[in-house]
C-alpha cells in the first residue's frame, strides 16, 4: 500500500492518484497518517503515485512516468525542501520501482 502517500522526512505527502479509478484510495491513509505526521496534499493538475518514487537517504527519485507528472514533482521539491529531489524518466512501465529498487 504504497501508491496513496509518501512518507518524507516529517511530512505524509498524500497522493493525488494518476489513474481516476485509483482517486479516494488515499483517505483511509490520511486517518491513519495524520496522528504522526504533517499533511501536504498534492494538488492539481499534479499526479503521482508511490510507486514512483524511491528515497536513498535524502535523495528522493521521482519517475516522470504515466502516473506521475511534473507538476507533482515539482510540488513534492516545495514540500521536502531538505532533501533533493531527483526527476527519472520512466518509459515501458507503470512506475519507477517497477524497473529498480534501491
Amino acid at each position: 500500500m504504497e501508491d496513496p502517500a509518501i512518507v518524507i522526512g516529517d511530512s505524509a505527502i498524500i497522493c493525488r492518484m494518476g489513474v481516476s479509478a485509483r482517486m479516494g484510495e488515499e483517505r483511509a491513509v490520511v486517518e491513519v497518517l495524520k496522528k504522526y505526521k504533517r499533511i501536504c496534499r498534492i494538488k492539481p493538475p499534479g499526479t503521482i503515485e508511490g510507486g514512483d518514487v524511491l528515497q536513498i537517504g535524502r535523495k528522493v527519485y521521482i519517475g516522470l512516468s504515466e502516473r506521475t507528472n511534473l507538476s507533482a514533482i515539482k510540488q513534492v521539491k516545495a514540500i521536502a525542501k531538505d532533501y533533493e529531489v531527483i526527476p527519472v524518466s520512466v518509459k515501458g512501465m507503470i512506475h519507477l520501482k517497477t524497473g529498480c529498487t534501491y
